[in-house]
């Protein structure tokens, strides 16, 4: 578990949000999509607690109960549903847990998809 150190962690860590928004806004008000974009993702990955390099696998690393030695048994190429079958198989006492995260875990369902010129 990561634990402040310092004092100054943890005025920075509380104005974190704050900075982010200000970031945000600003490139929004620029029309700036690059620079949007980025905020955006280190916005996810601080509220996710993951290093700017974070991989997929490591990502996996947020459900209840694993850790980077669960993940890395892994196939490079799996996903949070590879993870909960491989726990089933194993008969660990984690997949009830990991199931139940993974049924509230939201999940983009496109349904439909146009373009439309002007």
């Amino acid at each position: 578990m990561f634990t402040l150190v310092f004092p100054e962690q943890k005025k920075v860590v509380l104005q974190t949000p704050l900075l982010l928004n200000a970031l945000l806004n600003v490139c929004i008000a620029r029309t700036w999509l690059l620079p949007t974009l980025a905020v955006m993702r280190l916005y996810s990955l601080v509220a996710q607690a993951l290093p700017p390099t974070a991989s997929d696998r490591l990502r996996l690393t947020q459900l209840p109960g694993i850790g980077e030695q669960d993940v890395a048994t892994l196939t490079p190429k799996a996903n949070m549903k590879d993870l909960l079958c491989v726990l089933e198989e194993k008969k660990d006492p984690r997949a009830g847990d990991v199931k139940e995260a993974l049924q509230k875990w939201g999940h983009v369902e496109i349904v439909e998809a146009t373009f439309r010129g002007a």
